[in-house]
């Protein structure tokens, strides 16, 4: 049983993967479930067994994208006082840009949402609103463990701070995709969280 579990889920991630080469060489629009079957060498059947359509490769691309970052959230964020701080995090999740294969290739397909259908370009969005909302709920629960802590001043609103940490990442993510952070941007990064420090005082961010 497990290794059938395991056989299928190797062939989805396959089908996947795939799917997100042709989906970023021909974009989505121009890519036919016939021509991922024949890169892949496998049937039709095989695609269905696992996926909808060409449509549901999409989005199972965008949530498992969207999983693994959350994930990577939690691990980080867990402790209130971690090796790997909110600089840390943030510091390595904006080098993912040009240090993880896998997430410029979906960043790069996500680049192309212009020319998706709209239904599917809206569903994309929520996924990625979700995710952010998620995210922003790890961040307040860190914050609020570091004040438990006494890490952390403890007369600030956590889930304000979290809120204003959150955007000014996610617009730097922005940056990043149209390739508009120059290079001096990471030599002296550490800056963006100045005022953060100021604010939560003792915190080592």
């Amino acid at each position: 049983m497990r290794r059938t579990k395991e056989a299928a889920e190797n062939t989805r991630k396959r089908i996947m993967e795939g799917a997100l080469d042709l989906f970023i060489e021909k974009g989505f629009s121009n890519t036919s479930l016939t021509e991922i079957v024949h890169c892949l060498g496998i049937t039709k059947g095989v695609v269905y067994w696992h996926f909808k359509n060409k449509e549901d490769i999409l989005l199972q691309i965008v949530k498992r994208h969207c999983e693994a970052k959350i994930q990577e959230a939690v691990n980080a964020l867990s402790d209130p006082m971690p090796e790997q701080t909110l600089y840390s995090f943030y510091k390595k999740s904006l080098n993912c840009f040009t240090s993880d294969e896998r997430f410029i290739r979906v960043y790069n397909l996500l680049s192309q949402n212009h020319s998706w259908p709209e239904d599917i370009r809206n569903r994309v969005f929520d996924m990625l609103h979700d995710a952010g909302l998620k995210e922003r709920g790890i961040v307040t629960a860190h914050i609020k463990k570091a004040q438990e802590a006494g890490a952390i001043r403890g007369d600030i609103e956590a889930e304000k701070i979290a809120v204003v940490i959150t955007s000014v990442f996610n617009g730097l993510y922005m940056l990043q995709t149209k390739d508009l952070l120059p290079p001096e941007f990471f030599m002296y990064d550490k800056l963006i969280f100045e005022p953060f420090s100021q604010t939560l005082a003792s915190l080592n961010l």
